[in-house]
């Protein structure tokens, strides 16, 4: 923007342009094209349940334009296929195995421009409860004791009335 609407002739050399005002000096507007800034994304934490998890993310354009309703997104997991650009900022992702994963979002701007490397968050799904090692050891455990102490009390109540039987003959 100009400062003053009080302006004399006008000199344009390559992408400048030079106007003169009356109180104000020389203004020099860069006319070359700006830089296009790429929406930004900002990645919730996954909301994670079982091998399930539930993705959100905001985004905020430069200068408000468009508004964060509106801009387009599209996310991957694991580096795998892009799902379609929407306006909606919410994936379901489900059948994840246990382990680190990576979601990958990226945000259409208003000249169709983003950044290819997008924003990335890490979220971890948990190992089942049953296949954890803390659970099957102790279980495996105590099933090989209880299987002893079953062998042993069968044996001695076998031999218990072996003897009673003998005793009575």
């Amino acid at each position: 923007g100009l400062l003053s609407s009080d302006l004399w002739p006008i000199l344009p050399i390559d992408n400048k342009l030079y106007v003169g005002s009356r109180g104000s000096g020389l203004s020099i507007l860069d006319l070359s094209p700006g830089e296009l800034h790429a929406p930004i994304v900002m990645i919730e934490r996954a909301a994670v349940l079982g091998n399930s998890a539930v993705l959100q993310w905001k985004t905020l354009a430069f200068w408000g334009d468009p508004s964060p309703a509106n801009i387009a997104t599209r996310y991957r997991v694991d580096d795998g296929k892009w799902s379609r650009w929407s306006t909606t900022h919410t994936a379901n992702v489900n059948g994840l195995s246990s382990g680190d994963h990576t979601v990958q979002v990226q945000a259409l701007g208003l000249f169709g421009n983003f950044d290819p490397a997008g924003n990335r968050s890490l979220f971890h799904i948990e190992m089942p409860v049953y296949k954890h090692p803390l659970v099957v050891f102790p279980t495996v455990g105590v099933v090989i004791l209880v299987m002893v102490f079953g062998a042993t009390l069968f044996f001695r109540k076998k031999e218990h009335h072996a003897q009673l039987r003998e005793s009575e003959a």
